[in-house]
């Protein structure tokens, strides 16, 4: 993972200026380009480092010192050098509150650090936090709840790139979101049984496989054939 402080504009025309972040659109979500300073606020040249970020990168761009406000995109073409500045190509995958014009942290994550195996990691979902708890029908989830959702659909959606040997771009694969929503329900039962024990019904304790993630793997066998994997 890349980190680096830039500031926020509002503008939507290139180029930027100064140490400045920008955005082709108003609208967070309708953006499509992004436009970086080759410099950062304390004066870091960067742009040899920007100009490589691979396709499906994530780029997650939050305000300094408030984690409410931010925006969450992916790669979706080769980045492109304009000297000065570089033009990312982008599609939105989720928002909090707006940016303010001021500092900010950009943070980027390549596809090797989010989809590979041998560790443990995150991944941007394939299903939303929402959809999880309609099928816990946990009607009115707390705080911690949905932190805890969040978790298990990231981790799931680790498993799910570690298997494939990629992360997909919106929109999403069926399969791929219907694997995540499944395998993050058997996270979220774990995480609430003892290790080993998942409950049937309200009293009866049954074991899970040792290898719970099989059944899975092999539901995603079309996907990793259609990437022309054995």
């Amino acid at each position: 993972m890349e980190r680096f402080e830039f500031q926020f504009s509002a503008a939507t025309v290139e180029p930027p200026t100064g140490s400045q972040l920008r955005l082709n659109n108003t609208d967070p979500t309708l953006a499509s380009l992004m436009w970086v300073r080759n410099l950062t606020t304390p004066g870091e040249d960067v742009h040899n480092l920007l100009v490589v970020f691979p396709v499906g990168s994530t780029v997650y761009v939050q305000d300094w010192d408030d984690h409410t406000r931010y925006h969450r995109y992916q790669i979706t073409a080769a980045t492109v050098d304009k000297t000065d500045y570089v033009e990312i190509p982008i599609g939105w995958v989720a928002s909090g509150q707006p940016l303010l014009a001021q500092k900010i942290d950009l943070a980027v994550v390549a596809p090797a650090d989010s989809s590979s195996g041998g560790g443990v990691g995150t991944a941007t979902p394939y299903v939303t936090v929402d959809e999880l708890f309609r099928v816990l029908k946990v009607r009115s989830p707390t705080a911690a709840q949905t932190a805890a959702g969040d978790r298990v659909l990231e981790s799931a959606a680790f498993e799910i790139n570690s298997e494939l040997g990629t992360a997909y771009l919106p929109p999403y694969p069926p399969l791929a979101a219907e694997v995540n929503l499944e395998r993050a329900v058997e996270h979220w039962n774990q995480q609430e049984s003892p290790f080993g024990i998942v409950g049937l019904g309200d009293t009866v304790p049954v074991p899970t496989a040792r290898d719970s993630w099989d059944r899975h793997a092999h539901k995603l066998a079309p996907l990793r054939q259609s990437w022309g994997f054995a």
